[in-house]
């Protein structure tokens, strides 16, 4: 587990690193890569974190909450990604709406997977076979 979230970490750090790089040779070397922008730069890094918090959710052994937090960031940094890369290609603006609704909708779906169907705030009381304090008091005193 720790040697995946150091992967994930890495590739994060990756992409943040190869997005800057290619924004500074944007700059310096305008003839090969004039076309690549601060909006590309925005795309590449918030398109690979946004996958990578959702694979994480998908990867990691945890609650079901931080799964689902996972998710809701991870579709986040998609959405700005989706956004920044219209803006990029320069896209008619009004494709950015069904653009946003199909991502949150895919990760809205993606989700139900991911947590294996389970409530975000399902309890044990919930549970088949919860025993409350007093119920397990009176056991231990038999």
């Amino acid at each position: 587990m720790k040697n995946t979230k150091f992967i994930f970490s890495a590739l994060n750090g990756l992409a943040l690193v190869v997005g800057c790089l290619f924004w500074l040779l944007s700059v310096v070397a305008k003839d090969v890569f004039g076309w690549f922008n601060l909006a590309f730069a925005v795309t590449i890094i918030c398109g690979v974190w946004g996958i990578s918090f959702i694979l994480q959710a998908v990867v990691l052994k945890e609650s079901t909450t931080v799964k689902r937090s996972r998710v809701i960031v991870g579709a986040i940094f998609l959405v700005i990604a989706v956004v920044s890369l219209v803006w990029a290609i320069t896209m008619p603006t009004d494709i950015i709406l069904p653009l946003i609704c199909l991502v949150v909708s895919i990760v809205i779906f993606a989700t139900t997977f991911i947590t294996g169907g389970k409530k975000w705030d399902e309890a044990d009381n919930e549970k088949e076979g919860y025993k409350t304090y007093s119920e397990r008091n009176e056991i231990d005193k038999d």
